[in-house]
């Protein structure tokens, strides 16, 4: 049965949004390329070099599943099934960032080859900026008027125990390895530098918030069913890279194993949750 229409109009994405999404789209399909498809070339292509390869796919699969979002995204017409795409860019934003200038030694400022000079600089002045832009897009958009429409598709109760959990699994982790790569690092199932540890943790901090963000604050099918497809995009896409770099792995270490079974879990709550929102 079909909810009560709201008397207050649906409020709609505004043109700055749809601006935010191409643009992002465009970053994020260009990052996804360099890294997920030429993961051993970053020394010469990318704005920092990345060791071993597999890091790099990682981090383009994350770009792989953002720009998958931003273009479903921008195809949404009203801003609650839209704003699934700020929460967890944000906070990626933030603590890439924040990464960047710890470790601001490690890029290529002063790199003889132009192409990963020229991206050291775009990455710098994209991270400082992006934060920024989200913010002030995301407070214009929640002074447009209107309101949210009713939830079509809410989520039981035992599927957002489910999100919450795994936003605290992600994001305490995340967080974990952020702040003491060195100690936390080694528990994860390939070897990483301080700060690919640290960029590893921005996009594990990203999925928690998304992941809470449709749990605790959405908790509606419909109002995820972008962000559900990208989750699964990247967790699809993670084990591929995987697979690709399976020697650089440590599959039976417990990291290993609970990173697999998490990227399984999350696949298999993906295409339920495709099925729930598919048309009848």
């Amino acid at each position: 049965m079909r909810p009560v229409t709201s008397l207050v109009p649906a409020r709609p994405v505004r043109p700055a949004v749809r601006s935010l999404f191409a643009v992002f789209t465009v970053m994020g399909t260009l990052a996804f390329v360099t890294l997920y498809v030429l993961p051993a070339n970053t020394a010469t292509t990318f704005a920092w070099t990345i060791t071993p390869p597999v890091t790099a796919a990682f981090l383009g699969a994350g770009f792989g599943g953002a720009l998958f979002l931003f273009a479903l995204g921008y195809r949404e017409k009203v801003w609650a099934n839209a704003r699934m795409a700020f929460g967890g860019p944000l906070a990626l934003s933030v603590f890439t960032i924040a990464a960047t200038l710890m470790h601001i030694d490690r890029f290529h400022f002063g790199a003889a080859g132009l192409v990963p000079r020229i991206g050291a600089w775009i990455w710098l002045v994209v991270y400082a900026v992006v934060p920024f832009w989200l913010v002030a897009v995301l407070i214009a958009q929640r002074r447009s008027p209107g309101g949210d429409p009713p939830r079509e598709q809410p989520i039981p109760v035992a599927g957002r125990v489910a999100l919450a959990a795994l936003a605290a699994l992600l994001i305490g982790y995340g967080l974990a390895l952020f702040a003491a790569p060195a100690a936390i690092g080694p528990s994860w199932p390939w070897d990483l530098t301080p700060l690919t540890a640290r960029a590893v943790a921005a996009w594990l901090i990203a999925l928690g918030v998304t992941a809470a963000q449709a749990g605790l604050a959405e908790a509606d099918f419909r109002r995820t069913r972008a962000s559900a497809s990208a989750y699964t995009l990247v967790a699809v896409l993670y084990l591929i890279g995987m697979l690709i770099f399976a020697e650089q792995v440590r599959w039976t270490s417990p990291g290993g194993i609970v990173l697999v079974a998490l990227l399984l879990a999350i696949i298999a709550a993906g295409v339920s949750s495709a099925r729930i929102t598919s048309p009848a």
